[in-house]
């Protein structure tokens, strides 16, 4: 079994080693083509690499094991995300799209500083990318050496699954940019999909069917079919930061400058939606039909190693190579984006000029020192923990920027003291609160990034209020300046 797991991954390394160079020696050697594929993508292709980056080694085990755990409470946060995830990215990504078309954006901190016209603001937002985006890479790293371990039963270990991991997404990315991340997105995401579909069909019948499957865990776990609604704020906080998370993670905040077209986005949109569907089913089935069959375990990840091993133990080879691949599918997006954001905003914030032909080497360079970075905090037992708890800490540090690109979409009040009030706001409180220096407890269960959203729309109320005032006193000074000469006392 291990022979054939070893044997399963060369092939597929092999594979997308391949198409790494191929992409190398189609693209040109400009920034904008090794990060944005030269904003050309077709709307099926777009599609399919906004699923595959978005569903990653999340939503293949940890998303599962959160159904194994959480019950109704969870099925409630996912499928309303399924519902407006894709209304959020069709309201806000076309305009990011039409804004990035015509002003040539690269990066998220692109349009947040041209919008408030601060090179602090672009500084801000390109460390808060890349901060959210270090623990959701993390997650795929250590998704995929926990599925190593769990199914060679530590023949292969986890330090060197995530090594591995790192070593072959690091190569193909360095070597073709976001083309070849477009064109193994398409097969890695049709895999572990693939395999998703397997895995119902193997916990269903494992269960006696899903009929069976269903009634044996309401009757094993009564307490997970019903709504907490003490705490309903919990769920309330995933839907609420993950809905316009699908358009403010960095990674696919830069997706949307790469359409072709209007259209293409629209439908890429289109293609997303249907195959979140099918997923979002197929890992709430397994996670139902878990419980009724997987007594317990005290790593929800391991659920579908877990069932498999148990019910399709031949089938492992096949479980670790789409775990690969989902991992896979999601960091060398982020180690690219990372990198333009690097090189494209905080360098350039801090002053730092790249000439054009150089900033496609140095975002090279900047893409293997993240991910040797990485590889070693993945490594580290504090990294080893729940999956989606570790992805959700990025998406909460990446929804800080949805009220400065709400008011930048708008063209409300945006003066570079607004836009540097917000940032910085929203950063101290999310810190005070997650650092646990400040201790403040919303009603029903909110989580941290709702409070320190409150705080930045508080402070965002300030900063008009305060721009009213500064106006009106403005207005009152000009009426004086008219009104003297004319010989009227102003009152």
């Amino acid at each position: 079994m291990n022979t054939a797991i070893v044997c399963l991954v060369s092939i597929y390394l092999a594979g997308m080693l391949i198409l790494g160079l191929r992409a190398q020696s189609v693209g040109r050697s400009t920034a904008e083509d090794y990060f944005l594929a030269d904003r050309s993508v077709s709307w099926f292709h777009l599609g399919l690499t906004f699923f595959a980056t978005w569903f990653s080694t999340l939503a293949f085990l940890g998303v599962a094991g959160f159904h194994y755990t959480k019950g109704v409470n969870w099925y409630f946060a996912q499928g309303t995300f399924w519902l407006l995830a894709p209304i959020a990215a069709w309201i806000f990504g076309r305009r990011i799209w039409a804004l990035g078309k015509v002003r040539s954006y690269l990066t998220p901190g692109d349009l947040l500083a041209d919008s408030y016209n601060s090179a602090f603001v672009r500084f801000l937002t390109g460390m808060i990318c890349v901060f959210a985006l270090i623990p959701y890479t993390l997650v795929q790293l250590v998704g995929i050496g926990k599925v190593f371990e769990a199914s060679t039963s530590g023949v292969i270990s986890y330090s060197l699954g995530v090594c591995l991991t790192a070593i072959a997404t690091a190569f193909y990315t360095v070597i073709g940019g976001v083309r070849a991340i477009i064109w193994t997105d398409i097969v890695q995401g049709l895999l572990f999909l693939g395999v998703t579909l397997i895995a119902v069909f193997v916990a269903a019948g494992a269960a006696g069917g899903l009929h069976a499957g269903f009634a044996a865990a309401q009757a094993a776990h009564p307490e997970l079919f019903v709504i907490d609604l003490n705490n309903i704020g919990k769920p309330l906080t995933t839907i609420l930061i993950w809905t316009p998370g699908f358009v403010l993670l960095p990674h696919l905040w830069q997706r949307n400058y790469m359409a072709k077209s209007e259209e293409a986005f629209t439908k890429s949109i289109v293609v997303f939606s249907l195959l979140s569907l099918v997923l979002l089913l197929a890992t709430m089935l397994i996670g139902v039909s878990g419980m009724s069959i997987v007594s317990s375990l005290s790593d929800s990840d391991k659920l579908i190693p877990a069932i498999f091993g148990s019910y399709a133990p031949l089938l492992l080879p096949l479980l670790v190579l789409a775990t690969f691949a989902a991992g896979m599918s999601t960091v060398d997006s982020q180690l690219l984006t990372s990198s333009s954001v690097i090189t494209g905003d905080v360098l350039r914030a801090l002053g730092i000029r790249i000439h054009p032909d150089n900033e496609r080497i140095l975002g090279r360079i900047i893409v293997v020192v993240l991910i040797a970075a990485l590889t070693f905090l993945a490594l580290l037992p504090e990294s080893q923990g729940a999956i989606f708890t570790l992805a959700s800490k990025g998406t909460a540090i990446a929804f800080l920027l949805l009220l400065p690109l709400l008011i930048a979409l708008r063209g409300e009040h945006c003066s570079s003291v607004t836009g540097i009030s917000v940032l910085l706001s929203g950063i101290a409180a999310l810190a005070a609160l997650e650092l646990g220096l400040v201790k403040v407890s919303l009603p029903f269960g909110f989580g941290t990034p709702i409070s320190a959203f409150l705080v930045q729309l508080a402070v965002y109320q300030s900063t008009k209020l305060l721009n009213i005032r500064s106006q009106r006193s403005v207005n009152s000074q000009a009426f004086r300046r008219e009104a003297e000469p004319q010989g009227i006392a102003a009152s």
